[in-house]
């Protein structure tokens, strides 16, 4: 990883495969200087995302199989937990209680425990959760399943209730904030309550909007100008924060790393 001082802004949260041009978006983020989360949806995506971020010094890919796919694609549960052997990142995985996902609920919940105990067992894992319609009983699997010390959950464009923040916190979870949270008053209540320390910013792009287009990893610079403006901080202060919790993941990532070539 690049050292942290060099870097311009964070997305931690990014479907870049799915951009309309993945090749120049990363290029783009490598220009700029921000470091990007490429998220994936199937383990089937990993391998073009890890040969497209190979050689990057500010964009990394994740391994994950979204909650909304898990009820037609559980059977790569399997070919995930061999992939994450060879990333210290896992996402985007979770669970989606929303009424279009939540028949199989069920299915979600055995492949989001199977991931969850695997990056307890294998160490050194950061992972980029979605909880919508289900903040409560993702924390809980957290706390049940994923000791800080050994994970790192980030709770991506979390929705869920004030105490179910606070739960979240208490679980050690950190928490990615997107545009789209900024503009609503939901998000802005998160954004208020959340401690400064559990703090990262992140796009969703391209599914999240603002001002009417798609998000784009450069929308993280001026996110942490909108966060302390609700916050009622110095811009200043909460970047230095920001680029603190980052650097907290990206040791644990490192070793992570170390870890595995250990295990080769």
């Amino acid at each position: 990883m690049t050292n942290s001082r060099t870097i311009a802004g964070y997305d931690f949260h990014c479907h870049v495969d799915l951009h309309k041009d993945p090749i120049s978006l990363i290029a783009d983020c490598e220009r700029r200087r921000i470091f990007t989360l490429a998220v994936t949806t199937t383990p089937k995506a990993w391998p073009q995302n890890r040969k497209w971020t190979a050689s990057c010094r500010y964009v990394r890919a994740a391994v994950g199989l979204h909650p909304e796919l898990a009820g037609g694609r559980h059977r790569e549960t399997d070919l995930l937990k061999l992939c994450m052997r060879e990333t210290a990142y896992v996402g985007e995985i979770g669970l989606d209680g929303s009424p279009p996902h939540r028949e199989s609920l069920p299915i979600q919940r055995r492949v989001f425990g199977a991931i969850l105990d695997e990056a307890a067992r294998l160490g050194g894992k950061i992972l980029t959760i979605h909880s919508r319609r289900a903040a409560a009983e993702v924390i809980d699997q957290i706390g049940q399943r994923a000791a800080p010390g050994h994970v790192i959950s980030i709770l991506h464009w979390f929705s869920g209730t004030e105490n179910e923040l606070l739960a979240g916190v208490a679980a050690g979870c950190m928490f990615s904030i997107n545009p789209a949270m900024a503009a609503s008053k939901g998000g802005r209540a998160i954004i208020e309550t959340l401690p400064l320390d559990r703090l990262l910013t992140e796009t969703d792009a391209p599914f999240a909007e603002i001002a009417g287009r798609r998000t784009h990893s450069a929308d993280v610079m001026d996110l942490v100008g909108q966060i302390a403006r609700i916050r009622r901080q110095e811009e200043d202060e909460v970047r230095a924060a920001i680029a603190q919790n980052a650097a907290r993941l990206f040791a644990f990532a490192a070793l992570g790393a170390d870890a595995r070539k250990d295990m080769s």
